[in-house]
């Protein structure tokens, strides 16, 4: 029956859905500070008036998620105020150039303009005719709007300055999206008009991730697919970039990989295999020149943590003094192996942290960074097969 379900796949993933990038949850952990402040620039210009405002932070910290929930927000406002709001969200990295975003805003009023011929100043009359016949109001949101300033700088400007255009107080909002410092590009004009308005988002700490994580797998997986400490791992693995969407990528592919093992749940074997396929954090020449007892530490941390997420200084000084006994060679001294340790932890192998659990007296746990240790024992296995000497440093 294990062959069956191992041939067929585990089936862990009930909805993809919320494990992809632009999926809009109900409820979002650790951004309805920044949602609610986003709401207060803009309902007031539901109706009358203009803002524009700058999301500012680095990759994966919620800034597009903000901008989508507050989009769903303003339409929702704008039908129960039967308000003709318009709202275009556009993504600059794919509509590069000024050309390509005004037609984009001018296809939501005219959907049969045609661009070719079309110049930039006929563009922005053709827009501001359109507007001033439907008596509408546009909310434009321009995504990873740093990629592509240099080619955009000059809709920006006009799309700021529409008033002189329409003849009439601007109907247009913008909201500006970037990873990047984006009003360092800005000249003096534009500076000054956002340089109030900027929603600052800083990356999410582990607790945030984990959070955010914890969130979304009984939307996205079934019952018992994943438990804490698994999901803990996951968290800790992109708490070095804060970055939201690596932490998602990484719980998709390792269900994923659960799901292709004919696992019954993720485990911590997978989390690292889908780590490590994302950013490799393993190089075969990494080891190549370390010193014998410190690969057979490494060693010995890989195959105690084969099954599990962590495990601590003892048990795995254990399977250290285990894998030197297979040699005919002496294990290190405590403090000898600490150090060990410590260095494994600095060129980013491994990764310590002090227990918070119940256990008497301070405990140190160890766990494996984004490498598979079923991969991680192979190669150290290969590369001692061909060391000699009992030392330390042998």
């Amino acid at each position: 029956m294990k062959d069956i379900l191992h041939a067929m796949g585990s089936k862990l993933i009930k909805d993809p859905r919320p494990l992809s990038f632009d999926y809009v949850p109900v409820v979002m952990p650790h951004r309805e500070r920044q949602l609610s402040s986003a709401k207060a620039l803009i309902e007031p210009v539901l109706v009358a008036g203009y803002t524009s405002c700058i999301f500012a932070g680095p990759v994966g910290t919620g800034k597009t998620l903000v901008a989508l929930k507050l989009e769903e927000h303003v339409k929702g406002l704008a039908r129960d105020a039967k308000s003709d709001l318009r709202v275009i969200h556009v993504n600059c990295r794919i509509s590069s150039t000024e050309g390509m975003v005004l037609t984009q805003v001018l296809k939501a009023f005219d959907p049969f303009f045609r661009e070719r011929g079309t110049s930039f100043d006929e563009k922005i009359c053709h827009l501001a005719s359109a507007i001033g016949s439907k008596g509408a109001r546009l909310l434009l949101v321009l995504d990873e709007v740093a990629h592509s300033y240099a080619n955009i700088e000059r809709a920006i400007y006009a799309l700021l300055r529409f008033h002189e255009y329409t003849r009439r107080e601007n109907p247009i909002s913008l909201i500006l999206i970037s990873s990047k410092p984006v009003i360092e590009l800005f000249d003096d004009s534009i500076r000054s008009i956002f340089k109030k308005n900027i929603l600052t988002f800083q990356p999410y700490s582990e607790n945030e991730l984990f959070d955010i994580l914890r969130s979304r797998v009984p939307l996205a997986l079934v019952p018992n697919a994943i438990d804490d400490e698994t999901l803990e791992l996951i968290a800790r693995s992109a708490s070095q970039s804060g970055d939201a969407r690596r932490a998602i990528e990484i719980l998709e592919l390792s269900a994923r990989g659960a799901e292709s093992d004919g696992s019954s749940q993720i485990l911590a074997e997978h989390v690292r295999s889908a780590g490590a396929s994302i950013e490799p954090s393993m190089e075969r020449s990494d080891f190549d020149r370390m010193p014998k007892h410190e690969l057979l530490v490494m060693l010995g941390l890989a195959r105690e943590l084969r099954k599990k997420v962590e495990t601590t200084t003892g048990a795995g000084r254990l399977a250290y003094a285990v894998a030197c006994e297979e040699r005919g060679l002496r294990p290190v001294g405590q403090t000898q192996y600490w150090k060990y340790v410590k260095k494994l932890e600095a060129l980013g192998l491994i990764s310590t942290r002090g227990s918070s659990g119940p256990r008497r007296g301070k405990t140190t746990l160890i766990a494996l960074r984004d490498i598979p240790a079923t991969q991680l024992i192979v190669l150290l296995t290969t590369l001692l097969r061909g060391r000699t000497g009992d030392g330390p440093e042998g």
